[in-house]
């Protein structure tokens, strides 16, 4: 389990987060909902090491924040402009310990052998969403760090993305992601925590 113990964050005069508190347990899908500038990004960008709180503390005696453990979606994706997917693959294959296979990546992309070589910012928006969760997955992540994980995707591609996530959920992985589609939060998380202007309301 990770505990946030009375996190805080402020810009310049403004507060960000106001005394955060709730826990992440291992092994269950927990969902952060709220407004925008409620503080989410905020939160996931302390929790993996981008940012660094005002006060207060993360308690990770799993060490499943540690890099070699952790998998990140973030908000936006950028992808350089003359690389191809397969070769976005074989190099995140190269850092990780134990990488899934390139058929395994292909199973999650749903992409041909022409889209995997094809560059990547070439991708229609929703493509490119689904390679950076592919991408974020090829370490086999303990925990599951992803935010508006499904912003671009039609209907079936998220359909798809969350068969994929049902399968990390049996498999034990931790998952803790924001998301604006209520029904998907419903569906998908075993715990919700509210945010609300930098505080938690349940």
């Amino acid at each position: 389990m990770i505990e946030i113990k009375h996190l805080e964050k402020g810009f310049q005069k403004k507060q960000v987060l106001k005394d955060v508190n709730f826990n992440i347990p291992s092994g269950e899908c927990t969902a952060l909902i709220g407004k925008n500038g409620a503080g989410k990004s905020t939160l996931i960008n302390i929790l993996i090491g981008e940012l660094k709180q005002s006060k207060g503390d993360i308690q990770d005696p799993q060490r499943l924040l540690a890099k070699d453990h952790l998998g990140i979606l973030f908000q936006t994706s950028q992808f350089p402009k003359v690389i191809k997917v397969k070769e976005l693959y074989h190099l995140y294959a190269k850092i990780v310990k134990n990488p899934i296979s390139l058929k395994q990546f292909q199973d999650v992309t749903h992409f041909t052998e022409q889209q995997l070589n094809q560059f990547a910012n070439r991708l229609s928006g929703g493509q490119q969403r689904i390679l950076a969760f592919a991408l974020a997955i090829v370490g086999r992540p303990q925990l599951l760090i992803m935010d508006e994980p499904t912003s671009a995707m039609d209907v079936e591609m998220r359909s798809h993305f969350w068969k994929i996530i049902t399968q990390f959920k049996q498999q034990g992985t931790t998952i803790f992601y924001t998301s604006h589609y209520i029904e998907e939060v419903e569906r998908m998380a075993d715990r919700i925590v509210v945010l609300d202007e930098g505080s938690i309301t349940t």
